[in-house]
Parts: C-alpha cells; structure tokens; sequence
C-alpha cells in the first residue's frame, strides 16, 4: 500500500457506520497499520445518512480531518442510493461497495457512474453487516493478506462475541471473495 487510503462508511444507522470505522481501526491497527476512523462529533442519532470514515496507511497519518474525498465508499444499506445527497458523494468515489443484492450494472448505470468500479455484496441480515465488507476491503485494496487479516479479525471477534456467532461470522467471511459481483 504506496498511499493514505480513505473510506467512508454510509448507512441509515449512526451506530453502525462509527461501529464499523472503528472496529476496522482497531483491527487494522493491531496488524502494524497507521489508523484513523473519523466522525462528526455530536452527530445526531437521526441524521441520514450517517457517514463516518478511514484513513488507513504504512506511515503515520498527519492529517486530522474527515476523510473526503476518499477512494471508496461503502453503503452498508442500499436504500441510501434513493438520496440525492448520498448519491452524490458516493459518485465521487472510484470504489463503491454495496451491501445488495442488486446487480452492479444496473447501479452503475442507475448512478451514472462511468469511470467508477461497483462491488455489490448480498450480505442478507449478518449482524454486524459491515464485518463481511471487511475481508473484501483488505483484499481489493491490497490493505493486507486477507489470511493475514482473518487471523486478526477472528482474533478480535472472538473476544466480542459468542464462539457460535463466530463461528457463522467466519464463514460469511470465508464466502465473501467468491460471491462478490462487480461491474
């Protein structure tokens, strides 16, 4: 990873996009990564969307401000594309990864997005949602090793959850790169 990557999280819950800013930070950070997950401070409970970002690195992180613009956003419910403020942030993106069942095609075409790469996940009611993403994340931005990452995350989780709620997170996991579309 040659640079500063940023990620910003969209979704229709507060808690969960600043959940999964910073459980990624820590994950990340547990691996040698230079971190940041960032939020609006006093973000009210009801804003929609609710946005939060990354910042992740090899070298220290000088800068302290929201990641904007970033090189993914990813949309944890799809219902966000109805929304023109959503719609056009994310346009700005040239990774976009979606929580959806919907074809990438037709959302890079619904969006107008020519240049941009759409990764669409079928993630279905997997709580938390976003822990999925995260092995597609490392894998598509070259962040780490994705066996590398699965250790650490499994790591993490296991010290998070019920052994048999781990045990259907890591193999929601193991499924990710292999039932990921793109356009």
């Amino acid at each position: 990873m040659d640079q500063c990557l940023g990620i910003n999280w969209y979704g229709s819950s507060v808690k969960t996009v600043q959940d999964a800013a910073c459980r990624l930070a820590e994950i990340l950070a547990a691996t040698g990564k230079y971190v940041q997950a960032y939020f609006p401070p006093d973000l009210p409970v009801c804003r929609f969307p609710a946005t939060a970002s990354n910042r992740v690195s090899d070298t220290p992180i000088k800068s302290h401000s929201p990641s904007s613009p970033a090189q993914v956003a990813v949309v944890l419910d799809a219902r966000l594309l109805k929304y023109a403020d959503s719609r056009e942030d994310i346009r700005k993106q040239p990774l976009l990864v979606i929580n959806t069942a919907l074809d990438p095609a037709l959302i890079k075409e619904k969006l107008n997005l020519a240049v941009n790469q759409v990764l669409c996940l079928d993630i279905g009611d997997c709580t938390p949602p976003y822990i999925p993403l995260f092995i597609l994340l490392v894998d598509r931005l070259g962040i780490l090793p994705p066996e590398v990452f699965k250790k650490r995350l499994e790591a993490f989780l296991s010290t998070q959850i019920k052994a048999e709620l781990l045990a259907e997170q890591l193999k929601g996991i193991d499924r990710v790169l292999q039932e990921v579309r793109e356009a």
